[in-house]
């Protein structure tokens, strides 16, 4: 399994700690963020990591920091070691249009886990798999519980535990649940192929620039993927 990270972004909103340094290597508690991340997930298993850099910044700041992976490996004492691969110096229209670029680039035909480079969260990834290949989904969406919905993309879910669609910061009277999107994704193969399909790639152009089930789920609504399931 590769873990793909999209980095892009200035995070303009962080400044004046992001005037020089990407956001996922600002330091918190005396580690990179992107480490709270990566750690876990590493001492889980995923051994392949794909940063989606973009801006020169946050390629040289990561490039700098990890390498291929020796040094995190090293400092975590993951064995066999972390390999970590960078976006080629190409320009992307965003989270998704990055996660095209890099498995196109890396011929990238396994399942890929999607996290984000400054979340913390703590999940068990073989439960995660698990659920992911129980339902033969095309993509599997960590969701977590949250208190106040008016400040999350909160989901609309059916019996089955798949969802409808998502309501984005609704009043908590009209909430349809207390589950927000925890930004944590498992993509089967089979998303490369949507990803680059020429209408999918129209709507990166026209500023769906994330990872999201806003966009795969409408695509693959269009297309009838009946036999997607979603978590």
């Amino acid at each position: 399994m590769r873990c793909f990270i999209p980095v892009g972004g200035q995070a303009k909103r962080l400044r004046p700690l992001t005037h020089d340094v990407s956001k996922p290597c600002v330091r918190f508690l005396n580690s990179p963020l992107i480490e709270f991340s990566m750690a876990p997930l590493a001492e889980q298993g995923v051994r392949d990591f794909i940063f989606g850099e973009y801006v020169y910044t946050n390629y040289l700041n990561l490039f700098d920091q990890y390498g291929e992976g020796v040094g995190f490996s090293a400092k975590y004492k993951i064995e066999p070691r972390v390999h970590i691969k960078h976006q080629p110096n190409l320009d992307d229209l965003g989270s998704a249009d990055s996660y095209r670029l890099n498995v196109e680039y890396y011929d990238v035909r396994d399942p890929v886990l999607v996290v984000q480079g400054d979340n913390l969260f703590d999940i068990n990834l073989n439960d995660f798999v698990k659920r992911h290949e129980e339902k033969g989904a095309m993509m599997t969406i960590a969701l977590t519980r949250v208190e106040k919905v008016e400040e999350y993309g909160i989901a609309e879910l059916d019996k089955d535990l798949r969802i409808k669609r998502f309501i984005e910061k609704p009043p908590a009277e009209r909430a349809p649940s207390n589950f927000a999107n925890a930004g944590i994704y498992l993509l089967s193969p089979g998303v490369r192929r949507i990803v680059e399909s020429e209408e999918v790639k129209k709507m990166m152009e026209e500023g769906e620039d994330s990872i999201s089930v806003l966009i795969l789920f409408r695509t693959w609504w269009i297309k009838d993927f009946q036999s997607m399931a979603m978590n």
